[in-house]
């Protein structure tokens, strides 16, 4: 392939990109008007659910070798003292998909709040599954699977 054409096939795929961003953003607009939900409504209802602490949060972190992904609390200084404390547009962020964070669920040192997991990928159901059998030979498990 030429140059010339390469810079042809370049600008066509960032129009295709620019068409496809704003169909996104119409969409979520419509699914916005759709919801039942209210983004204040969503946001402390993701609160009651998943924050066991407030006063802290722990922010996702890639290495430049892109080899090492960690979550290590939000601090002001890196000190690990000044904890920065989760707000409603941390949260939103994380519901829109444009941030990862982490939330502390240990309520004492000997129980957690709740197990949280997001499966994503195609092979979620049998991930499901796995898990589901492993908790209820460990723990009592609110996983119901019908199919």
């Amino acid at each position: 392939m030429h140059l010339q054409d390469l810079y042809y096939k370049l600008n066509h795929l960032e129009s295709q990109k620019q068409s496809i961003e704003n169909e996104i953003i119409q969409t979520k607009k419509v699914i916005e008007k759709l919801s039942p939900f209210t983004k204040l409504q969503k946001i402390a209802l993701f609160k009651t659910l998943f924050i066991a602490h407030e006063d802290v949060y722990a922010t996702y972190c890639v290495n430049k070798e892109g080899t090492k992904k960690v979550y290590y609390p939000a601090s002001y200084t890196f000190r690990g003292t000044d904890y920065i404390p989760i707000g409603d547009d941390i949260i939103q962020k994380h519901l829109e998909g444009k941030m990862r964070f982490g939330t502390y669920a240990v309520v004492n040192q000997t129980m957690a709040k709740f197990l949280a997991l997001d499966l994503d990928k195609q092979s979620f159901i049998d991930d499901t599954r796995a898990i589901k059998n492993m908790c209820d030979e460990l723990i009592p498990s609110l996983i119901n699977l019908t199919s």
